[in-house]
């Protein structure tokens, strides 16, 4: 099991795990950003992205600790935050993939 924390991983699940083979288990590992601030960095994220008139995908990617906003076109994309003056949060990376095809009236 891994668990993340942004500082003193290692004490505080110390207090609630006492059994040290169940320790044994598990993997402390220190991140940049909690959850909450992932979650707000995907929020503005998308509206940023809208805002300058693009669809795209944007999904917290938990164990890399970032989110990720999923794009056809990066350059375009960079092109178009920068003509905007726009800037996503710095846990945000642009990825280039494909997106997936909607159904007609879905």
């Amino acid at each position: 099991m891994v668990v993340a924390f942004t500082k003193d991983g290692e004490e505080t699940i110390a207090r609630y795990v006492k059994d040290e083979t169940l320790m044994n288990l598990i993997k402390v590992r220190t991140v940049e950003a909690t959850y909450r601030e992932l979650m707000g960095a995907d929020r503005e994220a998308g509206w940023t992205v809208r805002e300058v008139g693009f669809r795209s995908r944007i999904i917290i990617n938990v164990p890399e600790n970032l989110v990720e906003v999923h794009t056809p076109d990066r350059s375009r994309l960079e092109r178009a935050l920068r003509k905007n003056g726009k800037t996503l949060p710095a846990l945000v990376h642009i990825v280039e993939r494909k997106l997936p095809v909607r159904p007609e009236g879905g």
